[in-house]
C-alpha cells in the first residue's frame, strides 16, 4: 500500500541523481577537451539539455505521485456517515451513565463499530475512550487521507526543488541542503506508520468477505473476520496526568498579577457557552493538495532564455559586412 510511495521516491531520486552526475561529467569534459573559445557555447547547450532532462524527470515523478495517491485514496472506504441506531443508542447510554470503560470493553465495542461501518458511532466511541482515559486507535479513512496528503505534499516539494546533488557540500544553500537530507526517504517512515494504523483498505475487503460468509453460513470465515476486526482496534491506558501544585500556584499568581487583555474585557452574553454544555467541534477533513507541475515558461523566463541564446549565436555574414 504505502510502500509504493517509498519505492517510487527512491527510484525518482536515483534518476535525478543520475541526470545531475551525467551533467557534471559532461561539464568537466567540455572544460578539459574543447578550446577556450568554444567552451561557453558548449556549456550553454549542455545546460539546456540538463534543464530539459531534469524537467522531464520532475514531471514523470509528479505524474507517478498523482497516480499513487489516487490509487490509495480509492482504497479508503468501509466507513460512512450512516448511523447504526441500535449501536449509537448503546454508546449514548454508556456515555450518559458517566461510567468509564476498560480497554477490553472499548476493544469489544470497537469491533462492533467497525462491523457497522458508521463513522458517527466511531466518533462517539472515541469520545467515550477519551473520557475513560484510554488511547483508542482504529481505522479511519479521513485520518488515512490526511496522512497521505501530508506525505504527498512533502514529496511534491522535493520533486519540484531537488537538484540531484548526491553529496553534501559545506557551501550548500539552506534549501539545497534541506532537500539533500530528504534523499534517504526516511521522512516517509513516520507517515507510513500513521497510515497503516488509519487505513481502511483491509476493512472494505473484510466486510465484503463477511457479507458473503453470512449468505452462505460459513462460520469459519466470519470468525476469521472477527479476529481481523480485533487486530484493528487498539486500546491502551493513558498515563495518569497529575497536576503540579507548584505550576498551579504559579499560574494563579500570574493571572492575579498580570491579567490578560481577554480577562479585562467584558464578555458578550451570546458568546458565552451554555452552562454544562461542552462544545465538540468535528475537525474538517484534510484537503487534497495541489499535485500539479506547471512546466510552461513565464514571460520573464522566456525573455531571459532568448537573451541567453542570442549571446551564444555566431554573427551572420551580413552582420560582419562580408
Amino acid at each position: 500500500m504505502f510502500e509504493i510511495l517509498k519505492e517510487e521516491f527512491k527510484s525518482n531520486t536515483a534518476k535525478m541523481q543520475q541526470i545531475r552526475a551525467a551533467h557534471e561529467k559532461k561539464v568537466k569534459e567540455i572544460r578539459d577537451v574543447y578550446a577556450p573559445g568554444k567552451i561557453p557555447q558548449f556549456l550553454h547547450e549542455e545546460e539546456l539539455s540538463y534543464t530539459a532532462a531534469m524537467k522531464k524527470a520532475r514531471l514523470d515523478a509528479i505524474n507517478q505521485l498523482n497516480s499513487a495517491v489516487k490509487k490509495l485514496e480509492k482504497q479508503q472506504g468501509g466507513m460512512t456517515a450512516t448511523i447504526d441506531t441500535e449501536l449509537l443508542a448503546t454508546l449514548n447510554a454508556v456515555s450518559n451513565s458517566g461510567m468509564g470503560l476498560t480497554a477490553a470493553e472499548l476493544r469489544e465495542l470497537g469491533e462492533k463499530v467497525l462491523a457497522s461501518g458508521s463513522s458517527i458511532c466511531a466518533r462517539k466511541l472515541s469520545e467515550i475512550a477519551e473520557e475513560s482515559g484510554i488511547s483508542l486507535t482504529m481505522p479511519d479513512p479521513e485520518k488515512a487521507k490526511s496522512v497521505l496528503y501530508e506525505a504527498a505534499e512533502k514529496m511534491m516539494s522535493f520533486y519540484r526543488n531537488y537538484n540531484g546533488a548526491d553529496k553534501y557540500r559545506a557551501d550548500m544553500q539552506t534549501d539545497e541542503s534541506r532537500y539533500y537530507f530528504m534523499t534517504d526517504g526516511k521522512f516517509l517512515d513516520d507517515y507510513e506508520r500513521q497510515y497503516e494504523v488509519a487505513t481502511t483498505s483491509n476493512l472494505v475487503r473484510i466486510k465484503e468477505a463477511v457479507a458473503k460468509a453470512q449468505e452462505t453460513g460459513h462460520e469459519e470465515t466470519i470468525e476469521a473476520a472477527s479476529e481481523q476486526f480485533r487486530k484493528m482496534v487498539r486500546a491502551d491506558d493513558l498515563p495518569e496526568k497529575k497536576p503540579s501544585e507548584a505550576s498551579a500556584y504559579a499560574r494563579a499568581y500570574s493571572a492575579r498579577m498580570c491579567p490578560s487583555e481577554k480577562d479585562l474585557q467584558p464578555q458578550v452574553a451570546f458568546m458565552r457557552p451554555s452552562p454544562g454544555i461542552a462544545s465538540k467541534r468535528v475537525p474538517r477533513p484534510a484537503q487534497r493538495p495541489d499535485l500539479t507541475y506547471d512546466t510552461a515558461d513565464t514571460a520573464a523566463s522566456a525573455a531571459a532564455k532568448e537573451l541567453s541564446e542570442r549571446a551564444f549565436l555566431f554573427p551572420t555574414a551580413d552582420e560582419l559586412g562580408i
